[in-house]
């Protein structure tokens, strides 16, 4: 064990540092990879839903990430997707 070791698993186990990021470039950066990462339509479909409910354009580290949308509504923005499909993708 050396002292560089060490540092160096201590800023492992740090959150991440998020920049700031445009949520739509994001999201089509996403689409694009969607292969890469295992992505279906549905998941980029209830995504795309979870992002519209977010406010504003940007996310970033100083924001909360986290909606609330009911799932009526949520489900109203995935394009009709059942209320149980959409409970699925997002488990």
């Amino acid at each position: 064990m050396t002292a560089a070791l060490l540092d160096r698993a201590r800023d492992a186990q740090r959150p991440a540092s998020v920049p700031e990021f445009d949520k739509w470039e994001l999201f089509r950066e996403l689409c694009a990879g969607r292969a890469a990462y295992g992505i279906g339509d549905r998941e980029l479909t209830v995504l795309n839903a979870l992002l519209s409910f977010h406010p504003g354009k940007v996310l970033a580290e100083a924001d909360p990430l986290i909606v609330f949308p009911s799932n009526a509504a949520l489900s109203e923005r995935a394009h009709g997707m059942a209320e149980s499909t959409l409970r699925r993708h997002l488990a």
